[in-house]
């Protein structure tokens, strides 16, 4: 048996209760303004450190930069040719071989479980994607060769992606 009223029961009761939904929000809030803060790095990242895109959304190209770059990518991987462990290293220069010049790659992605080789870029023309990808297929270390329909047929704005397998 209570020996504290009724009345006074109620209000202790609201009391704990305003004090639990206060600690809990204070709590909760705090975990919003960590999470926030973790965002931060990011976002300045992104804020002082991206290229700025021109109106059409994609980057302003050009091929002088984009054809030195490509040719640095390529003397550093013929330079690092001697410390490759695999015949991975030898996959991504012949796919760089065959390339174009209507064709420019902006990403590689190399699976070594898979054995597959993702090429990810832009081309000026969907012929130009189609005979980089049949140059490909004249490879002999490149089987399984595929590319979505829509980049041969342009509808992809000359974005496309070829996959690979790569014979070892």
């Amino acid at each position: 048996m209570n020996l504290i009223p009724a009345a006074s029961q109620k209000k202790i009761r609201r009391e704990l209760r305003s004090r639990f939904l206060l600690a809990f929000s204070i709590v909760f809030l705090g975990c919003a303004l960590l999470s926030a803060l973790a965002l931060v790095p990011a976002e300045v990242s992104l804020a002082f450190f991206s290229p700025p895109l021109s109106q059409s959304g994609q980057e302003n190209i050009n091929p002088k930069q984009d054809g030195a770059a490509v040719a640095h990518t390529k003397a550093l991987l013929t330079a690092i040719k001697p410390f490759a462990a695999t015949s991975s290293l030898d996959a991504v220069l012949a796919a760089l071989s065959q390339q174009g010049t209507g064709v420019t790659i902006d990403n590689i992605q190399y699976s070594v479980s898979g054995q597959s080789l993702t090429l990810m870029g832009h081309a000026k023309s969907p012929d130009e994607v189609n005979l980089y990808r049949q140059g490909l297929a004249s490879d002999l270390r490149f089987t399984n060769i595929t590319v979505p329909v829509s980049a041969l047929l342009g509808s992809q704005n000359g974005d496309f992606t070829i996959t690979m397998k790569v014979v070892q």
